[in-house]
């Protein structure tokens, strides 16, 4: 993919061999941007000890390019590493969330945002340069409660392209038919973007480690519906762990447990490994 090679090109680098060219030249575009009033969104980066990622991450969204006012803010989730200096130097306004985990993360955005629209976005992740226009634009037709994009893995060699390939077609056939009865199982934190108002209304659940994108999305059904992009739209890239195990057992997995995609059980039960006890202990 073309767009995304020169962002590629200083993904998961060391902090210490990005230029101070590049960081100007990111800081004048994320300055231009957050120089607009009235932003219509928000695209607030959530990041934790991901210095190596977060500059191309940035860079990537300062060069979208649209046609609504948007703004860019940080959260800093008690990173240790040089994550913060990162949002400095690139000129992003930057908040730092003592609770740990995704969900406070994302609810400090929430908590900061001045757009109508919160655009959710992790610090591993790069982005198209008509991301922000296509998010918006979903929401603009059909006035839908969020807008969920796809997205696709960073691959390193065709054998992983390849088994990335096979991936996505069950994975497409799966996310349909649960986003039937039940959206909120098909939503991804990455390329979730939500109505503020409402958002606001629900609040991310800050004490879980998991899920915290379903929980919002399940919250939120009440007050309308969840628009599902699957065009042929330019794809965020992001990185995967998915298959520490295999691609055979992940969807047999699937398949045992298809009666999910047609059931919406009484009771939601929270597993104890999933709960955060301690949000301000590492």
């Amino acid at each position: 993919m073309k767009w995304s090679k020169k962002y590629l090109d200083i993904y998961e680098k060391p902090y210490s061999s990005f230029s101070n060219e590049l960081f100007e030249k990111v800081k004048a575009n994320v300055e231009r941007i957050n120089s607009q009033p009235n932003p219509i969104a928000t695209v607030a980066i959530i990041t934790y000890n991901d210095e190596t990622r977060l500059l191309s991450c940035i860079w990537s969204l300062s060069e979208n390019k649209s046609k609504y006012p948007f703004e860019i803010i940080g959260i800093n989730n008690r990173s240790k590493d040089n994550s913060e200096e990162v949002f400095k130097r690139a000129g992003v306004p930057c908040y730092y969330e003592e609770r740990k985990g995704c969900s406070a993360a994302r609810q400090c955005g929430l908590d900061n945002a001045k757009g109508k629209y919160y655009i959710s976005i992790d610090s591993d992740t790069i982005y198209p340069p008509d991301y922000v226009d296509s998010v918006i634009n979903g929401f603009k037709k059909n006035n839908p409660i969020a807008v969920n994009m796809s997205y696709r893995y960073i691959y390193k060699n065709n054998k992983e392209r390849l088994k990335y390939a096979i991936y996505y077609f069950f994975r497409s056939i799966f996310n349909v038919l649960v986003s039937i009865r039940r959206p909120e199982l098909a939503v991804r934190g990455i390329v979730f973007n939500t109505n503020v108002e409402y958002a606001k209304k629900v609040g991310y659940r800050v004490n879980i480690i998991r899920g915290e994108d379903g929980a919002m999305a399940a919250g939120l059904l009440k007050y309308g519906k969840i628009k599902f992009i699957r065009s042929k739209i330019r794809k965020p890239l992001t990185r995967t762990t998915i298959f520490d195990t295999s691609l055979r057992k992940k969807i047999i997995n699937e398949v045992k447990n298809i009666k999910r995609y047609i059931k919406r059980p009484k009771q939601i039960i929270d597993q104890e490994s999933n709960i955060i006890k301690d949000l301000y202990k590492d």
